[in-house]
């Protein structure tokens, strides 16, 4: 799948770079999508490709930084130094955002129907089908902490806005945190 850069002014084509390999046998499965939930720190954007793989993209240069194989279905966040997904198994992945190197993995949460990530200061969130959010260190995905909230899935990753994580279930329930 290739990635293109625009020129938001008058949408010329900047720069085209991969992000995902197509594979399959006919067009179907051949098809290869990026999925919401990208991570930018200055020029450098990474983001997954459905089932494929995570890469980063040097923006300003159109340069594909790093590719690394990742079966995962969701977007991934990060800071200046990690980039964090989550596999479709619900295993935990960081990725060094300088080469792709392999940071960390965590099987804690394996098999939990987990969202997104959501960089939250010096941890992570993810949330989960029984309701939970955990809260992990970026360092090394150990558990700081865990907040129930009404029983129901969470349904979309974390957002944050001006200074508080908001969170949606799926029984409708709407939670908005602060940062301690």
């Amino acid at each position: 799948m290739s990635n293109m850069g625009m020129n938001p002014n008058n949408g010329i084509i900047r720069f085209e770079s991969v992000v995902g390999a197509s594979r399959g046998t006919n067009e179907v499965e051949r098809l290869v999508d990026i999925v919401a939930g990208v991570s930018r720190q200055a020029n450098v954007v990474c983001a997954r490709s459905y089932q494929t793989s995570v890469s980063c993209v040097d923006a300003a240069k159109g340069v594909t930084q790093w590719t690394r194989p990742s079966m995962g279905h969701q977007g991934v966040d990060g800071n200046d130094e990690q980039v964090i997904g989550v596999e479709s198994d619900s295993k935990l992945l960081a990725w060094s955002r300088a080469n792709g190197q392999t940071a960390w993995s965590s099987d804690a949460l394996r098999f939990r129907g987990l969202t997104a990530p959501l960089v939250w200061g010096a941890s992570f969130v993810v949330g989960d089908e029984a309701g939970l959010l955990h809260r992990l260190s970026m360092k090394d995905a150990q558990t700081q902490n865990r907040t129930p909230t009404d029983g129901s899935a969470i349904a979309a990753p974390p957002v944050a806005a001006a200074g508080v994580m908001v969170v949606a279930t799926r029984s409708g329930g709407l939670f908005g945190y602060r940062l301690d």
